[in-house]
């Protein structure tokens, strides 16, 4: 199979693709012009169609939901592969991502612009379209014996779960071994009628340069129109191998979820479509809510939209430490848990 698999409510409707293409190329130009970064990148293209079915429910370990997330000598993180793998290339894949979520949680630069356009609506100022692009950078630099790996796990979806510990300060420039990773969340929606729809589209990219100099870079794409949802997934551009179906998850058996349901949760993912793409996206949310900071408002009262009254525009570049995402997986939506 290609590293793609697409889904489509009913018969014969396809991914708006090139809906999310335009809406993303289109906002993604006013996101670089407003904090000055030039365009150097290119989109994987959606290649095939193709029909999914459920998979086997996956028992998660126990092991993935204790974990202390760091201390003062070392920082844990999570690593997921996507689905489809074999054991070799998903360790692979998983381990880059762990440390990439490690890169993240002692650095994030986070840049955001959102437009809110408004309408008259019988006296009343009512939102009716919402854009909002966000990037997400962080690099952090190790080598070799200071990354452990304390925990692997390879499901039945053929998708590798594991925990690392790494040692040493990640910003330690003197390390030969790099991680450079790079997160673009965008979302779009029109609600001028009963027929809105969101569009939005996920791209992460994560390099690695060892201390040979040799370069690795996975890239992965979601792309989602409504109920239609398309994902791409590539090693050094080549389309990986996947496994086009829905999938469903559990927690273990003896784990008691109770307390964590009543210390609160912040927000639910799907896990339908793989333990990676709830994961990542649970961690853009969590990036985005504490990007509040120093934002700078733009009134924008120009013609710009023949359908809309007022733009108002919200635009924040910061530096933020998060804590990694805990979690519990229920009725197959992996839950955040409320920061303390």
């Amino acid at each position: 199979m290609f590293g793609l698999f697409v889904y489509a409510s009913g018969q014969g409707k396809k991914p708006g693709s090139n809906e999310v293409e335009r809406a993303y190329e289109s906002f993604k130009k006013d996101f670089n012009k407003e904090l000055g970064i030039v365009d150097q990148s290119s989109a994987a293209k959606p290649v095939s169609d193709q029909n999914l079915v459920w998979y086997s429910p996956v028992n998660l370990p126990e092991w993935l939901f204790s974990y202390v997330a760091s201390s003062q000598n070392s920082t844990i993180a999570i690593g997921i592969s996507d689905p489809g793998l074999d054991t070799l290339a998903a360790l692979q894949q998983a381990r880059l991502r762990a440390l990439a979520m490690i890169a993240l949680v002692n650095n994030s630069k986070v840049q955001n612009i959102s437009d809110n356009y408004y309408y008259d609506e019988a006296g009343k100022k009512t939102l009716g379209k919402f854009n909002s692009f966000s990037e997400i950078t962080a690099e952090a630099w190790f080598t070799d014996k200071n990354v452990e790996l304390l925990n692997m796990f390879y499901t039945s979806n053929r998708e590798m779960i594991i925990a690392i510990s790494a040692k040493g300060d990640p910003k330690n420039q003197k390390a030969c071994h790099r991680i450079r990773c790079s997160i673009e969340f965008f979302q779009s929606e029109k609600s001028l009628s009963s027929r809105s729809m969101l569009l939005s589209r996920t791209m992460t990219t994560i390099e690695e340069t060892n201390c040979k100099n040799e370069t690795t870079t996975f890239a992965w794409m979601q792309n989602s129109a409504g109920n239609s949802l398309e994902i791409t997934s590539l090693l050094n551009q080549q389309a990986l191998p996947a496994i086009a179906g829905k999938f469903k998850y559990l927690m273990p058996e003896a784990f008691n979820i109770e307390q964590d349901e009543k210390s609160g949760f912040s927000a639910e993912f799907d896990l339908t479509f793989g333990l990676w793409n709830a994961y990542i996206h649970a961690y853009v949310s969590q990036l985005e809510s504490m990007d509040v900071f120093n934002s700078q408002v733009k009134y924008l009262d120009d013609t710009f939209d023949k359908q809309f009254q007022d733009l108002t525009r919200v635009i924040s570049s910061n530096s933020i430490y998060p804590e990694p995402v805990s979690f519990f997986v229920r009725d197959n939506k992996l839950v955040v848990l409320k920061g303390e």
